[in-house]
């Protein structure tokens, strides 16, 4: 397991949990992600603990714009052997920012920190999982040569695992 503090979730996810209990031996497939940021939820380490400690086997997928992987939500993943993380980058490396339609800040740098990060811990928890996606969409600003160049040259130094991907979404 992964040393770090282990926090229950918030009461409401806390409550989540239950109701969703007698389910999830039935679920097959979990997607946490597209209509919002989950990760932003202070209670969300605590809450995919829960799943897998409530005996959660169903693929859980975490869809994220990457900027709140901190420690404690890299830990939770790794440690929950969480499947798979998909992180959409609506940016390139050299732009003004990442998600210049954000009031958070996000910026590329430290999403490519965040993830490099993460992939240090699972390497160092000696687990496969999570498996990690870059998805780069493709907007005006990220369309070039240029910055898919770059891109590429930033993954590979991430040195992603034979299950990790990268790729760009129109």
């Amino acid at each position: 397991a992964v040393v770090g503090p282990v926090r229950p979730p918030a009461p409401h996810l806390e409550a989540a949990l239950l109701r969703l209990r007698p389910a999830l031996p039935h679920l097959e497939r979990i997607s946490l992600g597209l209509y919002g940021e989950p990760l932003l939820h202070k209670g969300i380490p605590g809450f995919l603990r829960g799943l897998r400690s409530a005996g959660c086997t169903a693929y859980v997928n975490v869809l994220t714009n990457g900027v709140a992987l901190n420690p404690a939500v890299r830990e939770a993943l790794v440690d929950a052997q969480i499947n798979h993380v998909c992180v959409g980058l609506h940016g390139a490396p050299g732009t003004e920012s990442m998600l210049r339609y954000s009031k958070r800040g996000a910026d590329y740098a430290r999403v490519m920190s965040n993830v490099a990060a993460l992939l240090e811990l699972r390497r160092a928890a000696a687990r496969a999982l999570p498996t990690v996606a870059l998805r780069v969409v493709l907007f005006s600003w990220t369309d070039s040569a240029e910055a898919m160049d770059r891109f590429r040259a930033d993954v590979r130094r991430l040195s992603l695992g034979p299950e990790d991907r990268y790729h760009w979404a129109l």
